[in-house]
């Protein structure tokens, strides 16, 4: 009984979406051959058209802020950020453009901002590699010792207090 009801409520809503968007569409098809006669469109038409660009607007909104997600979800994959089945799951809830629960978008958004500290923090460590290679190249400094903190920098170990602020 359960599954007949669930079948015929999908079919009646299809049903209603599709007249819908057939009775959208006629509508748009008719004020769009009255203006490319020449024709002034009425009051009520032209309302009618800025609803239905708003509500474009809207949805192109929403694409893009979906496009926008599901390219974060690909970085932070790529990254190794967060739980992958997580990520694909809400990435299906997004093409299947179901509401995505607000537990999931903040877990979303908490990995984006481990993505980016850890980007910011990628991007520290090659800046300081790159300084440490230009005072190697200019000869500015002892070798060895710009050599032992570069070192320690791609070991990914602890770099002594004194050795920073040599750096400085």
């Amino acid at each position: 009984v359960e599954y007949n009801t669930k079948v015929n409520w999908s079919l009646d809503v299809i049903e209603k979406l599709q007249k819908t968007q057939i009775k959208h569409s006629n509508k748009l098809e008719k004020i769009r051959q009255t203006v490319a006669r020449g024709k002034l469109i009425s009051e009520n038409e032209q309302s009618y058209l800025n609803a239905r660009y708003e509500k474009l607007q809207r949805i192109v909104d929403e694409q893009n802020k979906i496009a926008w997600t599901i390219r974060t979800i690909d970085k932070l994959n790529k990254f190794g950020v967060g739980d992958s089945a997580k990520f694909d799951s809400i990435r299906q809830l997004l093409e299947d453009e179901i509401p995505v629960p607000e537990n999931e978008i903040n877990y979303l958004k908490e990995q984006y901002h481990m993505l980016c500290q850890k980007l910011k923090h990628t991007r520290k460590i090659e800046l300081i590699v790159g300084l440490i290679d230009d005072l190697q190249v200019t000869e500015i400094g002892d070798p060895q010792r710009l050599d032992a903190i570069k070192r320690s920098i791609m070991e990914k170990r602890p770099v002594k207090e004194s050795e920073i602020t040599y750096l400085k």
